[in-house]
């Protein structure tokens, strides 16, 4: 579903909340595209990998106001959840303050904020495992006292975000995210075990710290442990 598409959905839920009797609406439509992967001593322990989509909306009539969302992108999914919020708004209490912003405050567009990395949108479970085993390894061979691990992890999110109002706002825009992390466990005198860990996240891939050098600092936060009083 592309921006125009999550724009659609999201105006067609104001429409349909202002036909209903809302003085004022508010819809979101989110796409969101999610992997995971985690390695434990070089083999792969867990991967994830979802996408889903909501709407979500939320109306005032007389200052009472109500919030409701569906992930069912549905004319009947969207028809529900207007009829949702309206009855809760009529068994909400009203509120002095329960009214939209000032139109002098108001955004008039949504402006390109720079959080949409294609090369992070599109890496996948292939990479993320050699991310990982690479990330893990790093820290298991950094220093002979680290004896054992609780996994090295990759992971990375894409998102589409649109946003609705019935006072004439419309705006979209995308969101990239990646992250990895490596934990290490060594073992102290009369064998008690200390664990460490060590991660980076970016909006941007290129930004982010090499799986060796995030696997190195896993490891040396790790073995400071020892000894610990």
């Amino acid at each position: 579903m592309n921006d125009q598409e999550l724009l659609d959905k999201a105006a067609q839920a104001v429409e349909a909340a202002k036909k209903a009797g809302a003085d004022v609406a508010e819809a979101i439509a989110i796409r969101r595209s999610e992997l995971s992967l985690q390695v434990r001593l070089g083999e792969i322990e867990q991967v994830k990998e979802a996408d889903s989509y909501a709407v979500g909306l939320r109306v005032m009539v007389e200052g009472r106001s109500a919030t409701t969302n569906s992930s069912d992108p549905t004319a009947n999914g969207l028809a529900t959840m207007v009829e949702d919020a309206m009855a809760l708004a009529q068994l909400s209490e009203a509120g002095e303050f329960a009214a939209p912003p000032d139109a002098a405050e108001r955004a008039k567009e949504c402006p390109d904020l720079d959080l949409y990395d294609d090369h992070t949108a599109g890496l996948d479970a292939a990479f993320a495992e050699d991310w990982a085993k690479r990330a893990e390894t790093a820290a298991r061979e950094h220093d002979e006292r680290i004896t054992n691990s609780e996994g090295g992890s990759f992971s990375r999110t894409r998102s589409a975000v649109a946003l609705v109002t019935a006072d004439g706002f419309s705006g979209a825009y995308r969101g990239s995210f990646a992250s990895g992390s490596a934990a290490p466990i060594a073992d102290d005198d009369g064998g008690k075990k200390r664990n460490g860990v060590y991660w980076d996240a970016r909006r941007y891939f290129s930004e982010m710290m090499s799986p060796e050098d995030i696997g190195v600092e896993a490891a040396r936060r790790t073995v400071a442990k020892l000894g610990a009083q």
